[in-house]
């Protein structure tokens, strides 16, 4: 017979679980950080085992990549919605997640990492469109570019030429 536990043990809890003969607890991690140590103590004493269990619940949707990337883009000063539209996330989800990794700082070097591929990914997109012979040449000489500045000119060039076609 066991119980699980997703909030902190209190000494009430401890007894019921004493009294009702529970042989094993499982409880997630932030619960266990929580109970104080000498409840904890008091239960294995008297032979209940204790198991940690990672949290219930539904999966975080964004892995720590795509969290890096959406800060990349919050600290760069793009708005809520706009980041949404870049990632194709919910409005709310990106919120969400400003709002709980807003203590993130991220190194400069880091966002222009993140930016560089950004940018990579968008030239390959555009290289595979094969649109129009010149876009496909000047999105190929993007994806072999190493140089933030060359890539840069290059997402220029490609404007210009899209803004022919408008």
């Amino acid at each position: 017979m066991g119980r699980h536990f997703s909030n902190y043990l209190s000494k009430k809890d401890a007894e019921d679980c004493l009294r009702s003969n529970v042989e094993k607890i499982t409880i997630t991690p932030t619960a266990l950080r929580q109970t104080p140590d000498k409840t904890l103590e008091s239960l294995r004493e008297k032979g209940v085992k204790i198991e940690v269990r990672g949290p219930r619940g539904r999966p975080r949707k964004l892995t720590g990549e795509s969290v890096k990337r959406v800060m990349a883009m919050r600290q760069r000063g793009l708005s809520y919605y706009r980041i949404a539209r870049l990632t194709g996330l919910p409005k709310s989800t990106v919120f969400d997640y400003c709002q709980r990794y807003g203590n993130m700082s991220l190194a400069e070097e880091e966002i222009n990492e993140q930016e560089l591929r950004e940018a990579k990914n968008f030239l390959e997109k555009l290289r595979k469109a094969g649109i129009s012979d010149e876009l496909t040449s000047l999105a190929a000489k993007g994806c072999a570019a190493n140089e933030p500045r060359e890539i840069a000119y290059i997402l220029v060039e490609i404007e210009k030429v899209m803004e022919a076609y408008r």
